[in-house]
């Protein structure tokens, strides 16, 4: 036994005393020693290689060429692709062989159920659906390319977002949410990682993973903690246009603010915080804003869901409705001119 040089484990490594037992077995002796794990992972990478290169071969005769990754998650991947056409999209991949067999079946559910949903809408401002194809363990979805990225990846590099801007952007927003719910369809994971941007800064909602029919309540908990509605946390039966609804506030917050209204890294203390209206706008933010969108914010973070607005009821708003621009405008300017 000795220490590989290669992952600092205990192995029997084969030195050149080993060159009659080993030959046979087709492997090759290098200066200092090759360990077990060492060959079996150079062995795993050479099958990776070809796996990939006899995939792109498959995708490429259907006239789809992969590009560079331009995200990753927890089984899955973005790339930039060409189409047939050679418009440039986006697609992403999702690899079955990351995945337990329960994780697989929860896949193989909301998938198919999100291709569904998905290919029902249709609307400037949702990401648009072009192919999906599945080759050996891999799922390829093939979409509108958002070169703009994600809302949170500008925000943290850009800081708030003006309310003139987020206005705009809101409002984009919210008319996706509204084609979605009026064909009965509720997103429930509403977050600003899944609202993409456009090359010229337009809206574009994306993943429907969860998405979901509305004939009757919800009892399914999903979405990220710190977008969810206090009903979700508490697991109760839920309505998920409602629950569309409170995600869009904790959107419109952190869009003004660059800050999020409740940290989800306690959930007991996360949906007290929720049930007491536990939150506030930051200093910062509170200089600059409107009093129309704090207004606005506060409506939607109603806890009680009965209370709260519909994504009609929030298009409808004073904010966001047209005779509101002057009258917002003109208090933005007074209190930065302060």
């Amino acid at each position: 036994m000795t220490i590989c040089p290669g992952c600092s484990r205990s192995h029997h490594c084969f030195r050149h005393h080993d060159l009659n037992h080993l030959v046979p077995m087709g492997l090759r002796i290098f200066k200092s020693c090759v360990c077990s794990c060492v060959y079996e992972e150079r062995q795993r990478k050479k099958k990776r290689s070809s796996y990939e290169k006899r995939t792109n071969a498959s995708l490429k005769s259907f006239g789809y060429d992969i590009g560079k990754q331009i995200g990753v998650g927890a089984y899955s991947t973005v790339h930039e692709a060409y189409s047939p056409t050679q418009q440039r999209v986006a697609v992403k991949i999702i690899d079955k062989r990351k995945l337990v067999a329960s994780s697989l079946r929860i896949l193989s559910k909301y998938f198919d159920q999100e291709m569904q949903i998905q290919s029902k809408l249709d609307d400037v401002n949702i990401i648009k659906l072009f192919d999906t194809m599945e080759v050996g363990s891999k799922l390829y979805i093939f979409m509108e390319l958002a070169e703009g990225g994600d809302l949170l990846e500008f925000i943290n590099t850009h800081g708030l977002i003006s309310e003139t801007r987020s206005k705009r952007l809101f409002r984009e927003l919210c008319m996706a949410v509204y084609h979605c719910h009026i064909n009965l369809i509720a997103h429930r994971d509403l977050k600003c990682e899944n609202v993409l941007l456009s090359k010229d800064m337009k809206v574009k909602l994306s993943d429907f993973g969860f998405a979901c029919y509305c004939h009757k309540m919800s009892e399914t908990y999903c979405g990220s903690a710190a977008y969810s509605a206090p009903e979700i946390i508490q697991e109760k039966p839920y309505n998920p246009m409602l629950s569309d609804s409170w995600s869009l506030g904790v959107i419109l917050f952190t869009m003004v603010s660059a800050t999020m209204p409740f940290e989800e890294t306690n959930l007991n203390r996360l949906v007290t915080n929720q049930l007491r209206r536990n939150w506030h706008f930051p200093r910062h933010a509170i200089k600059i804003l409107s009093e129309e969108v704090m207004e606005l914010v506060a409506d939607i973070l109603e806890p009680d869901a009965k209370l709260r607005p519909s994504v009609t009821q929030i298009i409808e708003s004073r904010w966001l409705s047209p005779s509101a621009v002057r009258k917002t405008t003109a208090s933005s300017t007074a209190k930065n001119e302060v």
